[in-house]
């Protein structure tokens, strides 16, 4: 396929690599690569770690909701701010730096229970951090996707995106309560920590570079509130808004108390519960 050079001297994403209606090109084959890994650890820690504090901890009721709060609530708060950073061109390394992060902070998880020091502290703390590094990949990752491939190919690379948070969500839950059955949940989730710094090598792999921008001279503050008075002024955004956090603050409701309910009530051994939750994220494409 004929490369396309822009005025500034890079290629645009048409020239990045051999085009392939698999994987598009190289660079979004790498992101991609790097994307479905990083979600199926993340979703093998999502159910490890709640395992951990129901059947270790013998965490109560309102401790699994701190323990869910803790991982979403910074959603509330730096969703917002990381859009900004992501405005600078800054994508690829906000990405490779929260997946070098999380690979370091989940590993505190099975450290603490070898030495001694586990307790539901830890878990609120590494949860926050895993939350707030989290947002800020999600936030660059959704703006990231149209640097890396053709207008006209953008619907299949997103299609291939949601895919793999499909595989994550009905393989990921079934693959971690069989490990947390048979390794026990320490070092379930201490397998996470290796698919984000896999992730990170892919995105540090890719060859295509972001045209930077200058910072803006309002204040990030100003920023975030032309945001706010764009989806005010937008009924299709306002809807989907309201729609997504019922969805979330209702499903966060029933998952944190999902695992209590199964694991004492039911006495329903870790492999188990994890497949049947495997089944019930088939019908599932996002988080």
């Amino acid at each position: 396929m004929k490369t396309l050079e822009d005025s500034a001297g890079s290629f645009t994403p048409a020239a990045q690599g051999r085009q392939s209606r698999l994987f598009i090109n190289e660079s979004f084959a790498l992101f991609w690569t790097g994307q479905t890994v990083s979600t199926l650890g993340a979703q093998v820690t999502a159910f490890a770690v709640p395992l951990l504090a129901a059947i270790t901890l013998h965490a109560t009721s309102l401790q699994m909701g701190l323990l869910r709060a803790a991982e979403f609530a910074p959603f509330l708060v730096f969703t917002l701010p990381a859009g900004v950073w992501a405005d600078y061109g800054i994508r690829r390394s906000l990405m490779i730096a929260a997946n070098l992060v999380r690979g370091i902070f989940i590993t505190a998880v099975p450290l603490a229970v070898f030495l001694g020091w586990m307790h539901l502290g830890v878990l609120y703390f590494v949860m926050f951090v895993m939350g707030s590094l989290k947002t800020v990949f999600e936030m660059a990752y959704q703006t990231y996707v149209p640097e890396l491939v053709t207008r006209e190919r953008l619907v299949n690379a997103n299609s291939k995106i949601m895919m793999s948070y499909a595989l994550g969500q009905s393989v990921g839950p079934g693959f971690g309560g069989i490990m947390v059955e048979l390794l026990g949940a320490p070092m379930a989730v201490l397998t996470d920590a290796t698919t984000y710094f896999l992730s990170a090598f892919c995105l540090f792999k890719i060859k295509h570079r972001e045209v930077r921008t200058k910072h803006h001279q309002e204040s990030i503050f100003r920023q975030i509130g032309g945001g706010f008075r764009f989806v005010a002024e937008q009924q299709h955004i306002r809807s989907v808004l309201w729609l997504v956090t019922a969805n979330n603050f209702f499903q966060n409701a029933v998952m944190a108390i999902l695992v209590l309910y199964a694991t004492r009530d039911l006495g329903v051994r870790p492999g188990l519960f994890g497949i049947t939750v495997s089944v019930g994220g088939l019908g599932r494409s996002e988080e």
